[in-house]
């Protein structure tokens, strides 16, 4: 048997840069950030996942082709299949009229459910403020960094439903308002929409909450610069490579007016401490097999990060650190996740820089594990990291006083920030490595934090160098960035 077309029809798909495998009765699905293996799988269940592969279809009509191949008793387990696909995701949603695609629904995050709730004819919908249409290829797409899924317009109707929904409708004014879509379709796109994290409910955002103190292009750059909210391509990927030649390193004079500046005389006296520790800088990967210890950590932090008093204005108040920080609002804060330091035990760690000490937010948690992971992949696994110290940012502590510039200017603490770290640990002799990126979405999870309250910003590892202490000797390991 076989499950009728209905006029609008919600089907599934798998997403289309998946490739899909068979393998000893199992499949295997890859893609980026996605390899997933299931099975032993029947002929029918395989075959019905091959379906997802090539054509959208509805979930009555695999149901229904895995029922008449192999009997009633076969569709809990089907069911159950389709469950972990969704939850891996790797299933899209198509809303079709008549077989005509409308709208489709693509999953960013793993653990991603689709949960529609049905459209009812009180109920008040409107787009995000953090809603925005682009081209992507041929097809204009509708995305949101709140939203854990985009959508993909492919009928004109549905952008005309996507503009009227710039001002609070309920279905009735929607449907009211004409523009070509029947009442039935108009429900499965306000689920499909509402489902895919776009839409919002209710009046305006509350200032006082954090969702309401972002901008649109704050949230939106931090979202799409960290890992966790996107499948798309991430670090050094050379996507240009047989494409173009890459720029030359060093800029050439934009003018002949050129004008030579003095240099040092190498047999003069030494400039210095500072000039010294700038010439031994390094990125240091590889660390020995004696840890760091606990006092070199807190020497480290009090000489990198403490905070040297507070004092109060009209504005509230404002702390000196040993670092400069935009405003002196000094809105970030460092973790430790520690995998090996002499004293200390595994675990993350919040640092007080007023107390100069370190609280204890969890031991070794699956999610602290792969903070460090991740971070020993980052440095092309020379070393697992003794201690990986998470720069976190307090957003609002920026945002209530900058406008338009406030993520921007986190950035430009984070490099300042970074660059003490690096004088401090190499004046101490220690192996210091600042990392290009990280997951925003598994540190908030592993420490407890509101992603838009506080999320991190910077990773830099620390650890005791493997050989002489940096600078000390020739056997030190150093790789440049």
């Amino acid at each position: 048997m076989s499950a009728p077309a209905a006029e609008t029809s919600l089907r599934l798909f798998a997403r289309h840069e998946l490739v899909l495998e068979r393998a000893n009765g199992h499949v295997e699905i890859t893609g980026l950030r996605t390899n997933l293996r299931v099975g032993p799988l029947s002929s029918a269940a395989s075959a019905a996942v091959q379906l997802l592969f090539s054509s959208p279809a509805s979930e009555s009509e695999l149901a229904a082709g895995v029922v008449d191949a192999e009997g009633p008793s076969a569709l809990p387990g089907f069911l159950l299949l389709l469950h972990h696909l969704d939850a891996a995701g790797v299933l899209g949603r198509l809303v079709t009229e008549r077989a005509r695609p409308l709208a489709s629904l693509v999953p960013l995050v793993d653990g991603y459910q689709f949960v529609p709730s049905p459209a009812a004819g009180g109920r008040t919908y409107r787009l995000s403020r953090f809603a925005l249409a682009r081209r992507e290829g041929d097809e204009l797409v509708l995305e949101s960094p709140l939203a854990p899924a985009l959508v993909v317009v492919h009928a004109p109707e549905v952008a005309l439903l996507v503009h009227a929904l710039a001002r609070p409708r309920t279905p009735d004014d929607l449907a009211e308002g004409g523009g070509g879509v029947a009442p039935d379709t108009l429900c499965r796109l306000l689920e499909l929409l509402s489902g895919a994290g776009l839409m919002e409910h209710g009046g305006e955002e509350d200032p006082a909450t954090a969702p309401g103190q972002w901008e649109f292009h704050d949230l939106l750059f931090h979202s799409r610069s960290r890992l966790g909210r996107r499948r798309d391509p991430y670090g050094g990927t050379n996507r240009f490579r047989g494409v173009v030649d890459p720029p030359v390193a060093v800029k050439a004079p934009m003018t002949g007016d050129l004008e030579t500046l003095p240099q040092r005389d190498p047999d003069s006296p030494p400039s210095g401490p500072l000039g010294d520790v700038l010439k031994r800088r390094r990125s240091v990967r590889s660390h020995a097999p004696a840890p760091l210890t606990r006092a070199q950590l807190g020497e480290f932090l009090h000489r990198a990060a403490r905070s040297r008093g507070t004092v109060a204005t009209p504005y509230g108040e404002l702390t000196s650190r040993p670092y400069p920080g935009g405003g002196a609002l000094y809105e970030l804060e460092i973790y430790a996740a520690v995998d090996r330091c002499e004293g200390l035990g595994c675990g993350l760690y919040q640092y007080l820089p007023e107390e100069h000490g370190l609280v204890r937010l969890c031991g070794p948690t699956p999610g602290v594990e792969r903070l460090i992971e991740d971070a020993y992949l980052s440095i092309d696994r020379v070393s697992r990291p003794q201690v990986l110290l998470v720069l976190a940012a307090r957003f609002q502590r920026v945002s209530w006083k900058y406008s338009s510039m406030a993520y921007a200017l986190v950035l430009k603490d984070v490099g300042v920030m970074m660059q003490t770290m690096y004088l401090v640990a190499t004046d101490m002799g220690l192996a210091p490595c600042a990392l290009g990126g990280g997951n925003a979405d598994l540190f908030a999870a592993a420490a407890g934090l509101d992603y838009l309250e506080e999320g991190s910003v910077g990773e830099f590892v620390l650890g005791t160098p493997d050989g002489e202490p940096l600078g000390v000797g020739p056997s030190v390991e150093v790789r440049a960035p």
